[in-house]
């Protein structure tokens, strides 16, 4: 048809962006970004640790979860994590003299040995190790000084931990 002027306007196809997870979970490992709406960035998860952002192929940070983003070409962005730092607390479960071993603390990705009973004392019961329960019942963890059987001397979880002193009759 003569005198009729049409326009065409092109559509852009979206970027893709791609979360590469370090060993992080996220239900999806990919994001369309189009144009104009900046993308906002999820929150992945990983035992143990901490989400710390998504750095860009120059390891620089782009944003943590909920930023928003607006690359200007597909981008595989890649989680940072930060280890968690947990706390062992020894409960002398009774002790009537002596000192209770100090809380430690240990960063995730790491064993940490239980630590010896150090001085406590009950009078007229001999210490048997630490436990999770302060019945005496739960895992038994064995003492640095003692030789316990089927107990375990180190710790590895993603949490904290309370153990108690396990005291039997002499």
């Amino acid at each position: 048809a003569t005198g009729v002027i049409s326009t065409v306007t092109a559509i852009p196809t979206p970027y893709v962006v791609t979360y590469a997870l370090n060993g992080g979970t996220l239900s999806t490992t990919t994001a369309n970004y189009n144009l104009g709406t900046p993308l906002t960035l999820p929150l992945p998860t990983k035992t143990g640790y901490i989400f710390a952002g998504l750095n860009n192929p120059s390891s620089t940070l782009v944003g943590i979860d909920g930023g928003s983003y607006s690359p200007s070409a597909s981008i595989t962005l890649t989680a940072q994590w930060s280890a968690n730092t947990y706390t062992i607390t020894y409960n002398g479960n009774g002790s009537d003299s002596g000192t209770v071993t100090a809380a430690a603390s240990f960063t995730f990705g790491n064993s940490y040995s239980i630590a010896a009973k150090g001085t406590m004392t009950k009078s007229g019961y001999n210490f048997a190790g630490w436990t999770t329960a302060s019945n005496g019942t739960g895992t038994l963890y064995a003492n640095a000084t003692d030789s316990i059987a089927s107990s375990s001397a180190t710790y590895t979880a993603a949490n904290n931990l309370t153990v108690y002193a396990k005291w039997t009759p002499q």
